[in-house]
């Protein structure tokens, strides 16, 4: 797809663009996040970018609220939003999208954003991504859980007057 409009041969671009990506994703290496898979990693192409919300297609949906992570150097955060069809997501960009264009690649994590919990987070303050703004070291290991978290049940609630 060339400036909006579409052509016969947009299914065959795709799967080359798909192989083109799928190379490139093997051959980085260089990326420090310890959370990327491996193996078997969920790549994608941005289709549309419109301020901050980003159109990616995959060949393999993510799940809602998955992190990925795209850009020159995989420095900006996505998080899926819905899905479009049964092969592109709308996602949120986390950070500003300037740079970002049609056909760059996209890198599913699998997981949700996580921050870290627990007691060595107790005066400590984070941004949404756990990385810390407090000008102190960033913490090493301990527990993490996702920014979105099911809902208490309403039977478990206690309401009381003070």
């Amino acid at each position: 797809m060339k400036n909006g409009t579409s052509s016969s041969h947009e299914k065959t671009n795709w799967v080359n663009e798909t192989k083109a990506n799928k190379a490139m994703a093997a051959k980085n290496t260089n990326h420090t996040d310890k959370n990327i898979p491996a193996k078997g990693k969920n790549t994608g192409i941005i289709t549309a970018i419109s301020g901050s919300v980003v159109e990616v297609r995959f060949k393999k949906l993510p799940a809602i609220y998955n992190q990925l992570l795209t850009g020159e150097k995989d420095e900006l955060t996505l998080e899926v939003q819905g899905y479009i069809d049964e092969k592109t997501v709308r996602a949120l960009a986390m950070g500003p999208t300037q740079g970002l264009s049609r056909g760059m690649k996209v890198l599913d994590l699998e997981h949700q954003i996580e921050v870290p919990v627990g007691q060595q987070t107790l005066g400590r303050m984070f941004n949404v991504f756990g990385q810390p703004i407090d000008g102190k070291d960033p913490l090493k290991g301990g527990e993490k859980w996702p920014i979105h978290g099911d809902a208490v049940p309403l039977d478990k609630i206690e309401v009381s007057s003070q």
